[in-house]
């Protein structure tokens, strides 16, 4: 399982065209928010309407969409490599070059390159303002396993720092319900069946993530 990069704080960027760091002839500004375990990415606009280049994408509708994939597109590598999640994008300044404004604004009209090359650098600098930090994938685990074994299967679900959430018992069977990162669960695989004598039974699910503890890793490729 691939693990995710969400976001530590807000971060706000924007590129203006006219300008020696903006290569394109049009403006993006964007803010960009964490948001709830679930959200995935989402899309706002805080911008005028009448700031939109709707001759080149003729609707609300169809610019908010076109964007929403640009972005998608940028957030599917972060800082780390690997896709930042659980977001709130929000588009904060928009504007494109014209022949015919004050001489700030001038030049040809923009094309829908402009805004696909210049969207991910106004992410990328927003994301590095932001800061991300890598979550793991967890998994929440059930394991059935003779009462007589469970002391040692719950020390060694302590010491891989696992949250134990749920324990029944009887005098022959305990349950254990348990939050495990998915790094974790060929371990827990391999060592279940000799702690248990075979009659251990595990059931997994998956949990959503956590931020890695120590180093995180880095996606390369």
């Amino acid at each position: 399982m691939l693990h995710v990069e969400r976001l530590r704080r807000t971060g706000s960027a924007v590129e203006r065209f006219n300008t020696p760091s903006n290569p394109y002839w049009a403006t993006i500004g964007l803010r960009i928010s964490p948001a709830a375990p679930g959200t995935g990415v989402v899309l706002d606009l805080e911008v005028p309407l009448r700031d939109l280049p709707l001759f080149l994408f003729r609707s609300v509708e169809h610019f908010t969409h076109v964007m929403s994939e640009h972005v998608t597109r940028a957030l599917a590598r972060g800082l780390s490599g690997w896709e930042v999640t659980d977001c709130r994008v929000t588009l904060t300044e928009v504007a494109y070059a014209s022949w015919d404004g004050p001489p700030s604004r001038r030049g040809p009209l923009p094309t829908a390159l402009d805004y696909r090359k210049l969207t991910p650098l106004v992410v990328r600098q927003a994301l590095v303002r932001a800061a991300t930090q890598v979550c793991e994938p967890v998994l929440g685990v059930s394991l059935e396993v003779p009462t007589r074994d469970s002391p040692q299967l719950l020390r060694l679900l302590g010491r891989w720092g696992t949250e134990v959430t749920g324990q029944t018992a009887t005098a022959d069977l305990t349950r254990i319900e348990a939050r495990i990162v998915a790094a974790r669960l060929h371990d827990l695989q391999h060592q279940l069946p000799d702690l248990t004598g075979g009659e251990g039974v595990l059931e997994t699910r998956f949990d959503g993530y956590e931020p890695v503890r120590g180093d995180a890793p880095v996606r390369r490729s």
